[in-house]
């Protein structure tokens, strides 16, 4: 990817970054020896793992906050950013037809 340089004003190119993903970090888990699987962290069955809630949710927050900025800034496909995190765009609209009567509807596009 190539970016404007403020100082130069040239094209200066930078490296594409790899999006955070819970599954990433179940692998980076994995690899590194820690758990074969955080599944069951995030999952928290029968309550099992309540004292991980707090430390689960703020990774899955960073996560998410990751690949919404990503998508927004073009570093990454923000389509698919919007998948994962299901955002929708909603759009509604008023019309008045002839004679004056209000025809409303909306139109609601999600993406999942």
């Amino acid at each position: 990817m190539y970016v404007l340089s403020q100082k130069t004003a040239s094209m200066v190119k930078q490296p594409l970054e790899v999006p955070l993903t819970k599954e990433g970090f179940y692998c980076y888990l994995a690899d590194k020896g820690i758990l074969a699987s955080g599944k069951d962290y995030f999952a928290n069955r029968d309550e099992r793992y309540n004292e991980f809630v707090p430390i689960c949710s703020r990774i899955v927050e960073e996560i998410r906050q990751d690949q919404i900025i990503g998508g927004m800034v073009g570093q990454y496909n923000p389509s698919i950013t919007q998948r994962l995190n299901g955002l929708a765009e909603k759009t509604d609209n008023r019309l008045v037809d002839a004679e004056g009567n209000d025809r409303s509807f909306e139109i609601t596009l999600n993406i999942k």
